[in-house]
């Protein structure tokens, strides 16, 4: 899916296509506090600007991601 496929605000079925992940762990995910959503009666929007925010933020979560895109420098 491009940039451009995505809709300005995803539902839970547009999450579930653009990370290619099932219904239980699309919910395991907007469920999470630190996830980005707006509630409406029980309908979850999910902005397209901040879950692109959101995604990237969770590539640094993990210390071995850190270690890859920012190795320790040598000092000389």
């Amino acid at each position: 899916m491009n940039y451009e496929d995505i809709p300005e605000v995803l539902t839970v079925e547009d999450l579930k296509k653009v990370l290619k992940i099932g219904t239980n762990k699309a919910y395991e995910i907007v469920n999470q506090v630190s996830f980005p959503k707006v509630k409406i009666g029980r309908q979850i929007r999910i902005p397209k600007r901040l879950f692109l925010q959101w995604l990237e933020s969770q590539a640094f979560k993990d210390d071995e991601n850190i270690r890859r895109f920012y190795p320790p420098r040598r000092v000389l």
